[in-house]
């Protein structure tokens, strides 16, 4: 089974925890991409420092995210249980 790489993530949430997994899956080199249309300013606030791409609309977010990839999905995977665990564990 061949597993595709992956260099971009699209979070459609950009709030608390969706910034929190954006900002890590930044530090680990990926690009990270939403649509702060429709959000609230605090959201477009946590998505900016999170390191986020803006796209304008839901169409270009999926259209973008499904561009050229590098990294495998079980350290993407990986990338994320880890922040989310850590994110649970200061709750």
């Amino acid at each position: 089974m061949h597993m595709r790489k992956i260099n971009r993530i699209a979070i459609v949430g950009a709030g608390d925890m969706g910034s929190q997994v954006a900002a890590e899956l930044r530090r680990n080199g990926l690009d990270v991409t939403t649509c702060p249309d429709g959000r609230s300013n605090r959201s477009r606030k946590l998505s900016t420092q999170a390191g986020m791409r803006a796209v304008d609309n839901l169409e270009t977010l999926v259209a973008d995210a499904a561009d050229a990839k590098r990294r495998s999905l079980g350290e993407v995977t990986e990338i994320y249980h880890r922040t989310l665990l850590d994110h649970l564990g200061r709750v």
